[in-house]
């Protein structure tokens, strides 16, 4: 979890049992949704066979396992503020060719689920365009709209990091999360081009991504694990550019070897100028000595699409807040501005976005209409996004420099004076 178990030190676990989770959880939703559709359909569909049920629930199982293998050191952080910026690639696109020149051998001589075997090979094609966001283009058959096992509102990824993330961090609300009852109550329409949740089952649904909207604001987006991502963060390139010498597209074998101990082991053994950028910076880090102080934060959320376009931006407000008290940007203070936003796939405003690449509602028989989420987006049950202006100043500032911020941060951002909940920033 990155730099969240500061905070939350009983969230330790590794991404190695995330993917177990997701693989099992993906394995289930597969036979959830394909098997009562193959069963209907006596194994074929307009006259053309469709792929055994153990060999599609094998393809999300083993999707499942390596939809994050591709992470380096530092995961997301890794791919923000060293691999888009100097290679513009991220952990999706190694993942791909790990799968691809690694891997292949390997799954394509799987011919066998934990409930049965099959006879055609696994398609790593099929399992990388899983994997990587947006590539589900790529994808035919049945495995169009099944891709959202993978990468969907409620898909197996998801339903395991919320569920184990929030139990680790005493987040009652995780427990709440009935995602069993999600995957049984999903199935595929009758010419299956769709996947469709049954309409008994969206207050489970919007449950969920309220769930993952509030682990986003307290667990991953918690000011003091910001505080910390954003000293960690300094470092990155300054460190990586020693351990990533090569786009790791063209040597997957370099890229193996910086891992997180790799990484923690050059900090500590920096020197020269290095040592004093960085190895300063990681030992405040392991002291819990928070180089920003929290000072003061907004909120926001946004129902309409015309918002998210009008709607001020971190950069700007710090523009303002730099012209207004005459303080340098990311020298005296930051604004931190992590967005929780409604998943991608759960709506859209594009009319060219089939059905296919995202959820509707199924109603029974008394209502036989289909409806995608996006419409209950706009009835305001869903915010399309949550807003978070977070102010930090650099420890350490004079108290009136401090105060001119807090004024300027409230005038900005419409209101008339600051809130300072006045909590110390190690909690």
């Amino acid at each position: 979890m990155q730099t969240a178990w500061y905070v939350y030190p009983a969230a330790d676990h590794t991404r190695f049992i995330h993917s177990l989770g997701t693989m099992e959880l993906a394995g289930r939703f597969a036979r959830a949704v394909y098997e009562p559709f193959h069963k209907y359909y006596q194994g074929k569909l307009n006259g053309e066979r469709l792929p055994e049920v153990e060999h599609v629930v094998e393809t999300f199982r083993i999707a499942g396992l390596l939809h994050d293998v591709g992470h380096g050191p530092m995961t997301h952080m890794l791919d923000s503020a060293f691999l888009k910026p100097v290679f513009g690639i991220t952990h999706e696109d190694i993942a791909g060719e790990i799968i691809r020149r690694e891997l292949r051998q390997i799954v394509e001589g799987i011919r066998r689920s934990p409930d049965g075997d099959f006879d055609d090979p696994l398609n790593v094609d099929v399992i990388c365009n899983l994997v990587k966001k947006g590539a589900e283009q790529k994808l035919e058959g049945i495995w169009r709209p099944l891709h959202q096992i993978i990468r969907g509102a409620y898909d197996a990824d998801k339903m395991d990091f919320l569920l184990r993330d929030g139990l680790l961090c005493g987040e009652r609300k995780a427990a709440l999360a009935d995602v069993e009852r999600l995957m049984l109550t999903s199935f595929m329409s009758a010419d299956g081009t769709s996947l469709l949740l049954h309409h008994s089952s969206l207050p489970l649904l919007l449950s969920l991504i309220r769930l993952r909207q509030h682990m986003l604001e307290v667990v991953y987006y918690h000011r003091t694990v910001r505080a910390f991502e954003l000293m960690v963060r300094e470092t990155l390139p300054q460190i990586l550019v020693h351990l990533v010498t090569e786009n790791p597209l063209q040597n997957l074998a370099a890229y193996f070897e910086a891992d997180d101990y790799r990484l923690l082991a050059c900090m500590r053994g920096a020197k020269g100028a290095l040592a004093e950028n960085v190895s300063a910076i990681w030992r405040r880090v392991w002291q819990r000595d928070l180089e920003w102080k929290y000072i003061d934060e907004h909120k926001e959320q946004l129902y309409s699409i015309r918002e998210t376009h009008t709607h001020f931006t971190g950069r700007e407000l710090a523009a303002r807040l730099q012209d207004a008290t005459g303080l340098v940007h990311e020298q005296s203070f930051i604004v931190d501005s992590p967005s929780v936003e409604t998943p991608g796939n759960v709506f859209s405003f594009s009319r060219d976005l089939s059905t296919r690449d995202r959820l509707a509602i199924y109603y029974d028989e008394k209502r036989t209409e289909t409806k995608t989420v996006d419409q209950f987006v706009r009835a305001g049950l869903l915010p399309i996004k949550l807003l978070q202006f977070r102010l930090y100043a650099r420890k350490g500032l004079h108290e009136n420099d401090v105060a001119r911020l807090r004024a300027a941060f409230a005038k900005e951002t419409g209101r008339e004076e600051s809130v300072d909940s006045g909590l110390d920033t190690s909690y």
